[in-house]
């Protein structure tokens, strides 16, 4: 099969819709699951669909993406499940799959709304208090693909390439050079709003790909990140900060943290499909990166909403 991608993402034609359903619901019959009802989540950096009126969630990962990596998400899930957080559970079946080149992983669906900033910080203090069972011991990788997103996202132009290759080149030496202030821990890696569910039992932590031993700056530097790009608001970061206790904004070493946070936003804005092709996105996406090579405070970053296809065909019984 003639795998469709856009740079480093599936892309948003009907053919590559009609390809990842056709992933899904071979990788579902493969673990004996009934691929039925599929539902289109979000379609970029990976494809997430409901299965079985929302009670199974699959995440097709693009075709390149190590199977160790997606089996390593899974154990990292049961394993701050064993440790009492509250976290999304992946099923009890033989996985991941591996469809085509294409990782597949099934996870039981959460029905529920996005969380509040309480919520993930009183998340983030219960994962950093944890230490891991030495499988899952790995370093925390906060500039995981970024180089490869660089290299391949439909909505850089190469100039823009050539300049973001040299911020990540710089944020990387200086972000090795840190010195936390505080003790490192077992971090999340993308610790944001958009991966806490909050359900009528209770908040929920989901998406585990970046986790694993680092500084604790990095989980905190995300939301005051938002917060200076105008996506979180003075009191809602203040709430932050005060429900885990530190503003990681008085951090000598926070410049070089928001550098890499607003870097990896960036990137995962310019590899979504129909990118290149869009003025409104280009125009933001110049204007993002201007800030990061000058180094300057960010100006506000205009939020661009996921791409949400249509129903997708096949992958019914």
């Amino acid at each position: 099969m003639q795998v469709l991608m856009c740079g480093d993402a599936w892309d948003d034609s009907a053919d590559s819709r009609g390809q990842v359903a056709a992933i899904c619901a071979k990788a579902a019959r493969r673990a004996g699951l009934r691929p039925t009802d599929l539902e289109w989540v979000r379609l970029g950096e990976r494809a997430v669909l409901r299965v079985d009126a929302g009670r199974v969630i699959a995440r097709v990962e693009r075709p390149g993406v190590d199977v160790a990596d997606a089996a390593a998400e899974i154990g990292v899930a049961r394993w701050l499940s064993t440790a009492g957080i509250p976290v999304t559970h992946p099923l009890p079946v033989d996985q991941p799959v591996v469809v085509d080149g294409a990782v597949v992983t099934f996870w039981y669906g959460v029905f529920g709304h996005q969380g509040s900033v309480e919520q993930l910080a009183d998340l983030l203090l219960q994962v950093h208090a944890l230490t891991p069972p030495p499988e899952l011991a790995r370093p925390a990788r906060p500039f995981l693909r970024l180089r490869r997103r660089i290299a391949r996202a439909p909505g850089l132009i190469e100039d823009e390439r050539r300049r973001l290759a040299a911020v990540l080149d710089a944020t990387a030496g200086e972000f090795r050079a840190l010195q936390p202030e505080l003790t490192p821990g077992y971090v999340h890696g993308d610790a944001a709003c958009h991966n806490v569910l909050a359900t009528p039992g209770g908040p929920v932590l989901f998406d585990f790909e970046y986790a694993g031993w680092g500084y604790r700056e990095w989980d905190l530097a995300q939301t005051a990140a938002y917060h200076d790009i105008g996506w979180i608001s003075e009191p809602g970061y203040r709430a932050f900060a005060g429900a885990y206790g530190r503003d990681v904004r008085a951090v000598p070493g926070y410049p070089v943290l928001r550098r890499a946070r607003l870097l990896r936003e960036l990137t995962g804005l310019a590899q979504r499909p129909g990118t290149a092709g869009d003025p409104t996105v280009r125009a933001e996406i110049q204007r993002r990166v201007t800030d990061l090579e000058l180094g300057r405070p960010p100006s506000a970053w205009r939020r661009i909403a996921p791409v949400h296809p249509t129903h997708p065909t096949g992958g019914q019984p």
